[in-house]
């Protein structure tokens, strides 16, 4: 058996027994995306205000009007354990420009 084959024989497998699940095997979990990236709106992920500050005076900032135009990933990985119990695990991040760049 070629190691497509036992691929495909794998995942008609598991697609069977999936389909004989009864429906009381089956939870919903929702994530309230809106006020996720609510919560990261405007801001770097170092948690400072979007763009560039602005000095106006002596330990004073104010944010600029033009937001920094790097683009930044917010992920959300959610696991669930064998009882049921749901973690949530945000990562909000500057996305890499350079992939694959050992020196980025």
């Amino acid at each position: 058996m070629s190691r497509t084959e036992w691929i495909a024989l794998g995942n008609k497998n598991r697609n069977q027994a999936i389909a004989q699940l009864p429906a009381s095997a089956w939870q919903t979990y929702t994530v309230d995306v809106k006020s996720t990236l609510k919560k990261y709106e405007g801001k770097t992920p170092e948690g400072n205000p979007m763009g560039i500050a602005i000095p106006i005076g002596w330990g004073i900032y104010y944010p600029s009007l033009f937001p920094n135009l790097k683009d930044r990933t917010l992920s959300l990985d959610i696991r669930i354990d064998k009882e049921g119990n749901v973690k949530l695990k945000e990562e909000y991040r500057w996305e890499n420009e350079l992939q694959g760049n050992p020196y980025s």
